[in-house]
């Protein structure tokens, strides 16, 4: 693949590497469930299974997703569609949604930068804009380091695929309940077309990979979207829950939303706020989940709620904004389990610690 400003490194093209990371079991049974026999549908891996459930038609769940995401496909009928078929219709719709202007691609072509590499880099700089704002050694870094991890990642599947072949020819799998626990795989997945969101690593524990989890998961991070920042403002996010952070050599423990700076911002929960400081909350939800969660919102300005009042759903939160640790103007949201001030992100930190902010709307 093309690299970026004269880096001596190799640049992968991930959509051309076979992924050998071993089947979870909701893959097995949906195998299982459209004919393999345990025997088969154990030996298959992650490359295999998208290739397979891509031919599959949509499932009823994922149908309700795609027209919730994409309203415009009310009209059609998608009981005709395969899971491939929306995978491309998303592939579509992110391409649009992160391709920069015409005089972006100019100045992007003559700093030398490759598009894909470009849309990475939206993920620390968050725009554009920002981002052209940065010397070529500062993007420079950043790229080798992302070539240099693509590079890691490729290798460990060589890894995984000899350890599992030799496992299947050493082992009698035909009598097994269970899949074997000796089966090696990597701690991030590469997942294509989530939807309004780009190509990305997301942690094992996050279970994006998962079946057609990414299609309620983006349904689920862009209703959350929405309620923030209202139903008129376009879905875009600079990085999701789970996701390999390389600035942080870790798991990303949320969402970074990116809106129009300094929109203003409304809560999509409603309960105690139980830490304000000048760029976040933090809300113990009382209201619409009871699950004991806090909620955690950051990088605003204007923070217009009180320490120890209450906050409603819709009620106004402050602005997006690049106040604290950021590099560019944006809303962190994370949840964390129970009644906690505190998050779980941390720098070199391969633990996706964080409660799923995906499982609440």
């Amino acid at each position: 693949m093309t690299f970026s400003i004269n880096i001596d490194i190799k640049n992968i093209d991930m959509k051309s590497i076979h992924d050998t990371n071993p089947l979870d079991q909701e893959q097995i049974d949906f195998l299982m469930s459209i004919g393999y026999k345990y025997e088969n549908a154990i030996k298959k891996d992650q490359g295999d299974y998208k290739k397979i459930f891509s031919k599959e038609k949509m499932e009823p769940k994922a149908i309700n997703s795609a027209i919730s995401l994409y309203p415009e496909l009310a009209g059609e009928d998608l009981s005709k569609w395969t899971n491939g078929d929306f995978d491309l219709y998303i592939q579509q719709k992110n391409e649009e949604l992160y391709s920069p202007t015409k005089e972006q691609e100019k100045e992007l072509k003559r700093r030398g930068i490759v598009i894909e590499d470009a849309q990475y880099l939206l993920e620390y700089f968050y725009t554009y804009d920002n981002f052209l704002l940065q010397s070529n050694e500062t993007l420079k870094d950043y790229l080798e380091k992302y070539y240099q991890f693509k590079i890691s990642y490729v290798d460990e599947l060589k890894s995984i695929e000899t350890k599992n072949k030799e496992y299947f020819n050493n082992n009698d799998i035909t009598i097994m309940v269970d899949p074997p626990i000796e089966l090696q795989g990597t701690t991030y997945r590469y997942v294509e077309d989530f939807p309004n969101y780009q190509d990305d690593w997301f942690h094992v524990d996050s279970d994006t990979h998962v079946s057609s989890n990414k299609y309620w998961y983006g349904d689920s991070a862009a209703n959350s979207f929405s309620l923030i920042y209202g139903s008129s403002t376009p879905i875009k996010y600079s990085n999701l829950w789970g996701t390999y952070s390389g600035s942080q050599n870790g798991a990303h423990e949320g969402i970074d939303f990116v809106g129009p700076d300094q929109h203003q911002l409304k809560s999509p929960v409603g309960g105690e706020v139980i830490y304000k400081a000048d760029e976040y909350i933090v809300v113990y939800d009382t209201e619409n989940f009871n699950y004991n969660f806090s909620f955690f919102f950051y990088h605003m300005s204007d923070v217009t709620v009180n320490q120890e009042g209450t906050l409603n759903i819709g009620d106004i939160m402050g602005r997006q904004s690049d106040i604290g640790n950021a590099k560019g103007s944006h809303l962190h949201f994370a949840v964390e389990n129970g009644y906690d001030t505190t998050t779980t992100s941390a720098k070199d930190d391969h633990n996706l610690d964080s409660a799923s902010p995906y499982i609440f709307w």
